[in-house]
């Protein structure tokens, strides 16, 4: 069977929806049956998350000095609501699922693959670190970023590939790209936009990116390359997605608050989603929003 793979990030959660294969049942690797108490836990709190992001967005209004004021909600606002959409809410699509400050820390952050609405494997990062971007790749490993450097790990909790950030440096984004390669972006002074080579570790491509934070951890999270092999950055400190071609020249911008991830969509437009300011939007190429605040 054919498995897609395609990776979306809402805010501080990457959920990457796929056709997956039932996980080993091994070593740390957890089935969880319905009746587990811990899995409806977790589950009930990875429903709630997905409900409010989903299902409950906030509208935004700026005003002409261009601050963000919140308006009213415009979608369901209760759980009651929700129920009454169409479709089979979590038991609709298989996904794996990371996202960070679980339980206000960075030790033991842990992540899942759902199927049928269940949690069906689980794997805990025994580094410290936050669990940024994760992406389920054809043969059944998944590639994450964990904040000091990232991983791919195979169902049976594996280590196959690691990568570990200098000091002074976070990792956010550990995208796979074809051959065999992974897109990361490395925050620090300078920040590097990295082509990594998983067989050999080595860096077959290497961009300095401007930044305004000192700080690395807040300059940038989720980087994606489009279809035509230009890279979307989303500058969390500079407030804008920026699109590069390979040598680091800026094709195209557009003015983002915090921008968390931003996504190249087939009909051209791209999709934002925003951090602490709470917004979903698409936006066309003259920048214009379509569909969001």
């Amino acid at each position: 069977m054919k498995r897609s793979q395609l990776t979306i990030s809402l805010c501080s959660v990457s959920i990457g929806f796929t056709e997956v294969r039932k996980p080993a049942n091994t070593g740390r690797n957890r089935r969880l049956g319905a009746t587990s108490s811990s899995a409806k836990r977790k589950m009930n709190r990875i429903g709630r998350f997905l409900f409010l992001v989903l299902f409950v967005p906030h509208s935004f209004a700026t005003t002409a000095a261009g601050q963000t004021t919140q308006a009213a909600p415009t979608r369901a606002t209760s759980l009651a609501d929700a129920k009454a959409l169409p479709g089979k809410g979590m038991a609709q699509h298989p996904f794996p699922y990371c996202g960070e400050w679980q339980n206000r820390s960075i030790s033991e952050q842990a992540m899942y693959v759902v199927r049928d609405g269940r949690i069906v494997w689980s794997y805990t990062n025994a580094r410290k670190g936050e669990l940024d971007d994760c992406t389920m790749l054809r043969n059944g490993n998944i590639l994450f970023a964990r904040q000091f450097g990232a991983n791919e790990v195979t169902p049976d909790t594996k280590v196959v590939w690691n990568y570990d950030s200098p000091p002074g440096t976070e990792i956010h984004t550990a995208y796979p790209l074809p051959d065999g390669r992974v897109l990361l972006m490395q925050n620090g002074n300078p920040a590097k936009l990295l082509v990594i080579n998983k067989a050999t570790n080595e860096t077959e491509k290497e961009l300095v990116l401007p930044t305004r934070s000192a700080s690395a951890h807040g300059q940038f999270r989720h980087v994606r390359m489009t279809l035509s092999g230009t890279v979307l950055v989303t500058h969390l400190d500079l407030g804008m997605v920026v699109e590069y071609d390979t040598d680091g020249k800026e094709l195209w911008s557009v003015p983002a608050a915090s921008p968390w991830a931003a996504v190249r969509l087939k009909n051209g437009n791209t999709l934002i989603s925003g951090n602490q300011h709470g917004y979903v939007r698409e936006v066309n190429s003259k920048g214009e929003t379509v569909l969001g605040d």
